[in-house]
C-alpha cells in the first residue's frame, strides 16, 4: 500500500477538529517554505548604485585595516582559554 494511501485512509478516521490541526499544519509549512524562495528572488532583484557600492567596499576595507598584521594567530582554543582559564 502507497504512503499516500496509508494517509489518507488514517486521516479520514481522525476527529474533524484533528484534521484542521493537520490541514493548518501542513498550510504553514507549505507557507515556510515558499518564504525563502521569495525573499531569495527579491534579494537577487536588488542592484547596488556605484556610489553604494563604493561605500560599503570602503567601510570593509576600514575594518580589515582594523586586524593587527603583526599579532599572532590564535586558535578558538586559545581565545576561550584566554577568556575563561583552564577548564
Amino acid at each position: 500500500m502507497a504512503l499516500e494511501d496509508r494517509l489518507l485512509g488514517n486521516f479520514h478516521r481522525l476527529q474533524p477538529e484533528q484534521r484542521q490541526l493537520i490541514v493548518e499544519f501542513s498550510e504553514l509549512l507549505l507557507k515556510q517554505a515558499s518564504r525563502p524562495q521569495v525573499e531569495q528572488a527579491k534579494v537577487q532583484e536588488q542592484v547596488l548604485s556605484e556610489s553604494e557600492r563604493q561605500r560599503r567596499l570602503a567601510l570593509v576595507d576600514e575594518i580589515s585595516a582594523l586586524a593587527n598584521p603583526a599579532a599572532p594567530p590564535t586558535s578558538n582554543r586559545e581565545h576561550d582559554r584566554y577568556l575563561y582559564g583552564d577548564a
